[in-house]
């Protein structure tokens, strides 16, 4: 075929689809008017926009890597950094649970992980968005050697976790545990996520089963 004819159709189909999209986004923005009940007459281009906002919508911009806007006192550009904060009023709770459980050997303290929200000009940190909560358990053991007893033990915590009321664990996601069982002369240490230690409890995961499962 002829170079001059397939650029002849190159641009007939070209245009062809440049008119298919603009008529699809003024469709779509007079729909989004409609059921906006927008008062007042839009131009073409506003319409056009509202369209495409529909077509593609905008992406989520809450990230580590990309600012945001957010509603503190006034409208103000964030920019975000993982950070961790201490949570003194709920490692008490935590620690008197276990108190209350016979524990008094235990020592419980807890942490909030989430993002600080910088002030991209000032540096300075205008709120912090706690993303979930992380619990760090120190418990004395004979001797780390004795895997059985320390799975039966983590059993014993793990229960005493779970009737921590939901609504006094900050964060909108389920966090980590540490466990530290502190011999005399060294230490063993496991660290999973809470779920997945309820879970294995719940399914009758003890001793050395459960050490091995949360261990992985």
């Amino acid at each position: 075929m002829h170079p001059m004819k397939i650029l002849s159709r190159v641009v007939i189909i070209g245009f062809l689809l440049t008119f298919f999209l603009f008529g699809l986004l003024i469709f779509l923005g007079h729909e989004k008017s409609t059921l906006e009940s927008a008062p007042g007459k839009k131009s073409i281009t506003d319409t056009i926009v509202d369209g495409w906002e529909i077509l593609i919508p905008p992406r989520d911009r809450l990230s580590q890597n990309q600012p945001t806007t957010v509603d503190d006192s006034g409208l103000v550009q964030c920019s975000y950094q993982w950070a961790v904060q201490p949570l003194p009023d709920v490692s008490l709770e935590i620690q008197d649970a276990f108190k209350e459980a016979g524990y008094n050997e235990v020592f419980v303290s807890a942490e909030a992980f989430g993002e600080n929200c910088i002030h991209p000009e000032t540096g300075q940190t205008i709120k912090f968005l706690t993303m979930q909560t992380d619990i760090d358990i120190r418990s004395p053991i004979e001797s780390v050697n004795e895997k059985e007893k320390i799975g039966n033990k983590l059993v014993e915590y793990i229960l005493v976790l779970r009737e921590i009321p939901v609504e006094s664990i900050p964060g909108s996601q389920p966090g980590q545990v540490r466990v530290s069982f502190i011999g005399q002369d060294d230490e063993f240490n496991l660290w999973f996520p809470y779920q997945q230690g309820l879970q294995a409890v719940n399914e009758g995961l003890s001793g050395v089963d459960l050490v091995e499962a949360l261990g992985n």
